[in-house]
């Protein structure tokens, strides 16, 4: 239901983090530079998120990319990012290129896609189906901190399976981009050998 449900408990967390700072710059000289390094390590977080403040996450957090693994939902997104998403697809559309946003698909295929990390979480089930087998594969770029890009050709899920021979989820996932490609005969000889 969103992290302001524990915002009461942030004015004791930042008495503390002082009631820290305050005890290792008391101890001497190397307790200084780790508090120093604290201190410059989350200001320069703060700075780099901004004006996007609702996606910081520290760097033990992984970052604003890394966000979505500890929160989502009204946390992360609250449409923010949405007029950064249209600039990316006016400026692509003047370029020819195509995207798909949140596809509506079950199955793995090449394409360009444009996704919210609620969907890709399949959190308010707008999708038919989860968009699990995007899990896998990085970015190619972020319109804003709550939209990821994808840019997935064939190429991408072969080199994926050939990376990950002993990973089913990859290996099907080829296959499904394969079957989306027309490539039929090759995709069912993947099942096969998945299923002997």
């Amino acid at each position: 239901i969103g992290l302001r449900s524990v915002l009461p408990v942030a004015p004791a967390l930042v008495l503390l983090a002082a009631r820290g700072f305050q005890e290792l710059w008391r101890r001497g000289r190397t307790p200084r530079w780790v508090a120093v390094a604290l201190v410059l390590g989350w200001g320069i977080g703060v700075l780099r998120v901004g004006p996007q403040y609702l996606a910081y996450f520290n760097l033990l957090a992984g970052g604003p990319a890394g966000g979505p693994r500890w929160l989502l939902d009204s946390n992360l997104d609250w449409g923010q990012d949405d007029l950064r998403l249209e600039v990316f697809l006016r400026r692509a559309a003047q370029h020819h290129e195509e995207w798909e946003v949140n596809p509506a698909t079950e199955g793995a295929r090449p394409g360009r896609f444009a996704v919210s990390v609620n969907a890709l979480h399949h959190l308010q089930r707008r999708n038919p189906g989860p968009l699990a087998w995007l899990h896998d594969f990085e970015p190619s770029g972020f319109a804003g901190t709550s939209w990821r890009l994808y840019r997935l050709d064939l190429e991408s899920f072969a080199r994926r399976a050939r990376d990950r021979p002993g990973d089913i989820a990859a290996q099907v996932a080829y296959a499904e981009a394969l079957e989306a490609g027309g490539e039929t005969p090759r995709a069912e000889e993947i099942y096969r050998r998945l299923a002997a």
